[in-house]
């Protein structure tokens, strides 16, 4: 039974190799996102020296997760999104105006929480990126000029950290909309994300206990 032990001694050296080789070495990712004619992603993520790669494709309700290993694809799973629940007329009239004026406020102190931890996570992640890349011309409204004003607001606020884009935002405050392009492109080892990520993680967990 010698051979079992040196197996598994094998195999575990294996795995911590691939580990270790998956958290230092550089990830990159490309991504672009097309919103002229229907909602389009396309996530292209390579893995160890792009050996791995995983690609997501979403368009309307189509999603689909390839996994490549060099340029021959090796699984494929199609995603299906949920479908919405239909609320019954008696739950409909069972929310009081009181209720809703509560939640709503309820609501509003949990978005600021949660964008103050976003704000965090992407400062130090950020920072971390290689080779960045972000190009892109949008169109955005949200059908009321306070909320396209916040959106304007917080892009301005990120765009101070992004170092370096190419990305122009044209704010429509009269009409809800969406039209144009996004495409990004960086470098990044999984070890950072996991070191920005995981704090991030239990501020939403709290944030979503106390809510």
């Amino acid at each position: 039974m010698w051979w079992l032990g040196y197996f598994i001694l094998a195999f575990l050296g294996v795995a911590v190799f691939l580990i270790l080789a998956l958290l230092f070495s550089q990830t990159h990712v490309k991504a672009r996102v097309d919103l002229e004619n229907q909602m389009a992603w396309l996530v292209d993520a390579a893995f160890l020296l792009r050996v791995v790669k995983v690609q997501f494709r979403a368009s309307d309700d189509r999603k689909r997760l390839i996994l490549f290993l060099g340029r021959r694809p090796i699984f494929q799973k199609h995603l299906s999104s949920r479908e919405k629940q239909p609320v019954s007329s008696g739950e409909a009239k069972s929310k009081s105006p009181a209720k809703k004026k509560s939640s709503l406020w309820k609501q509003r102190g949990r978005i600021k929480a949660y964008w103050a931890a976003l704000k965090v996570f992407l400062r130090g992640f950020l920072k971390s990126l290689h080779g960045f890349r972000f190009d892109g011309h949008l169109t955005v409204g949200l059908g009321s000029p306070s909320q396209t004003g916040l959106l304007l607001g917080a892009w301005y606020s990120v765009k101070n950290w992004l170092p370096r884009e190419r990305v122009t935002l044209q704010p429509d405050f009269l009409r809800k909309k969406a039209e144009g392009w996004l495409t990004t492109e960086w470098r990044v080892r999984l070890i950072y994300l996991a070191w920005a990520g995981v704090p991030f993680y239990w501020k939403i967990r709290r944030i979503g206990r106390a809510s």
